[in-house]
């Protein structure tokens, strides 16, 4: 793994930090009554919790990186899961939400956070496989 390489996975890593952002402040602008009387706040809660759980993954895989490359290697292949058990949870909330939400402009704003937690999985993803290359480099 060279230079570039490593630059463009603190690149996307600096992504991540941004959709964390975004996904905030589009939450803080839903009504708590959307999210209640539609029942998506449970669901919405797991797809947040599966993505904060594929980060803390990040964070194990560099730690063991320098010591353990196989548990590295082990790691990222569980964030390949967590993000599969996303996607999954991603299209299921899509759907309930364009079905349930009529207010137009709560259902952007709840698609928008959807589609940020999934995109911030899929980055977490390219996150996982560069560790993946560079502890085989090691």
């Amino acid at each position: 793994m060279n230079r570039e390489n490593l630059l463009n996975t603190a690149y996307t890593m600096d992504e991540i930090a941004g959709y964390i952002t975004g996904i905030y402040f589009k939450l803080s602008n839903v009504k708590v009554s959307t999210l209640k009387t539609e029942k998506l706040e449970h669901e919405l809660t797991e797809l947040i919790e599966l993505v904060v759980d594929e980060i803390y993954k990040l964070n194990q895989i560099i730690r063991t990186l320098s010591t353990d490359t196989a548990k590295s290697i082990e790691l990222a292949q569980e964030t390949q899961k967590i993000e599969r058990e996303i996607d999954t949870k991603y299209r299921i909330l899509s759907i309930k939400a364009m079905n349930k939400i009529s207010d137009t402009k709560e259902l952007l704003l709840v698609k928008d956070i959807i589609e940020g937690i999934e995109e911030m999985a899929d980055k977490c993803q390219e996150v996982s496989d560069s560790f993946i290359l560079l502890a085989l480099s090691l």
